[in-house]
This record gives structure tokens, C-alpha cells and sequence, in this order.
């Protein structure tokens, strides 16, 4: 049906201390093909690594899990982890799950 449904919380951890926050949204989607995906991450805000795999030219299923990879490489450079959720569609449904950790 060109939908996918992503589920992820909004909480906002002191990386140090865990407390919480505040809260913020943590999906995101491509703006020029067809996914959708959410982060979970413990570090630096995470609004670099949801835009450079939003912002990609992704135009399979492997480019957006190459740039996805490198994105999250990327991110955890500094010794911040996070995990990602893609759902896409580019000629069936798929789900993929990318663990920086």
C-alpha cells in the first residue's frame, strides 16, 4: 500500500547521568525515494545522522543501506552508538535493522 509504520520513543537522555531531558522525534524519512526510518541512540544529537541517510541519493535498497552504514559510522566516530529502523519499498517491502555497536 506505500505505507510503512515505524514505532520509536521520544526520550531524551543526559548520556552521562541518564536522566531524561526531554523528548524529541527520532523518525525520519527519504525525501527522495521510498523509506522511512527511526534512530535509538545514546550520544551526540542525532539530527546529523537522520539527515545525511534522509537527504541521501539512495535509489536501491543498497545504496540506502550503504549510506545508512556510513552515516552511522560516521555518527559513532565521537564514541556515541545508536541503532537504526529503515522500512522501504523500492520493489518490495523491507525492514532492516542497523546496529552501530
Amino acid at each position: 500500500g506505500g505505507k510503512v509504520y515505524l514505532w520509536t520513543d521520544t526520550m531524551v537522555l543526559d548520556g552521562d547521568t541518564c536522566e531524561v531531558i526531554g523528548v524529541m522525534p527520532k523518525a525520519f524519512y527519504g525525501l527522495h525515494h521510498p523509506f522511512a526510518g527511526s534512530v535509538s541512540n545514546v550520544g551526540t544529537p542525532f539530527q546529523s545522522l537522520m539527515q545525511a541517510i534522509g537527504h541521501g541519493k539512495t535509489t536501491t535498497e543498497d545504496e540506502l543501506l550503504r549510506t545508512a552504514q556510513l552515516a552511522l559510522m560516521d555518527y559513532c566516530a565521537d564514541g556515541s552508538t545508536a541503532r537504526l529502523l529503515l522500512g522501504c519499498c523500492y520493489t518490495e517491502p523491507r525492514l532492516y535493522y542497523v546496529a552501530g555497536d
